[in-house]
C-alpha cells in the first residue's frame, strides 16, 4: 500500500525490534524513518516538516511507560493535533482505540503485531485523526460561540442596567436609589441572559 502524502515517520523510543520493523516496512515504500529519544523532540520535528505529512510512532515502554507517556502526548496532541499518533504498547486496555482516547493518539498497536498490522494501523490512524480534528473544530466553535453569548450579555446587561438607573434617577431623583437601580438591574438581566439556553432546554423537555 502507497502513501502519496506521507513525507517522514518519527520513531520515539529507542534502537531495537520495533524500530527494525518500522524501518523496514516504510524503507520498503520510500518513506524514511527519523528516530528521536524523547517525546519533547516531536514538536521540533514536526513543525520543522518540508510539506507533507508526518506519523509519529511512540514506544510506550522506551518512553517510562504509559502514565508518564499519556502525560507528554496530551500536551502534543493539543498543540499538533493534525499530526497522525501511534502508541506501541503492551499494555492496551480494551477501550484503547476508542474514539475516546483520541486526546493522546489516534491508534494503539502491541510491539509483537507490527509486522502484521503496520498498514491497517496506519489506514485506521489517519481516519481516527480525522476525527480527532473534527472534534477540536467543534470545540473551538463551540467556545467562540459561548465568547459571543458572553460578550452580548454583558454588553444587554450595562445598557438595562444604565436605563433602569436613569429612569430611576428621574422618577426619585435620587442617585443613590439610581446607583441601585443600575446595579440591580444589570445583574438581572445577566442572569436572565446566562439562564435563558438551560430555560429552553428545559421548556423542551417538558
Amino acid at each position: 500500500m502507497a502513501y502519496p502524502g506521507l513525507s517522514q515517520v518519527i520513531f520515539c523510543g529507542g534502537f531495537g525490534r520495533a524500530l527494525s520493523e518500522i524501518s523496514a516496512f516504510f524503507s520498503a515504500r520510500g518513506v524514511p524513518v527519523h528516530r528521536v529519544s524523547a517525546i519533547s523532540s516531536l514538536w521540533t520535528d514536526c513543525l520543522c516538516l518540508d510539506g507533507g505529512t508526518a506519523v509519529v510512532i511512540v514506544d510506550v515502554e522506551d518512553m517510562g511507560g504509559p502514565l508518564v507517556t499519556k502525560e507528554r502526548l496530551l500536551l502534543f496532541r493539543q498543540d499538533l493535533p493534525h499530526v497522525p499518533t501511534i502508541m506501541l504498547t503492551d499494555q492496551m486496555s480494551r477501550a484503547s482505540n476508542d474514539l475516546d482516547q483520541l486526546a493522546v493518539c489516534d491508534f494503539c498497536i502491541r510491539p509483537s503485531h507490527l509486522s502484521d498490522d503496520l498498514d491497517i494501523v496506519l489506514v485506521k490512524a489517519f481516519s481516527n485523526n480525522q476525527a480527532w480534528l473534527e472534534q477540536q473544530h467543534a470545540a473551538l466553535r463551540e467556545e467562540v460561540a459561548v465568547d459571543i453569548r458572553l460578550t452580548v450579555a454583558l454588553i444587554l446587561s450595562v445598557l438595562a442596567g444604565g436605563g433602569c438607573g436613569i429612569v430611576t434617577l428621574f422618577t426619585v431623583q435620587d442617585w443613590w436609589y439610581a446607583a441601585l437601580a443600575y446595579i440591580c438591574g444589570g445583574q438581572l438581566t445577566l442572569v436572565a441572559l446566562l439562564l435563558m439556553p438551560s430555560v429552553r432546554r428545559l421548556a423542551a423537555s417538558w
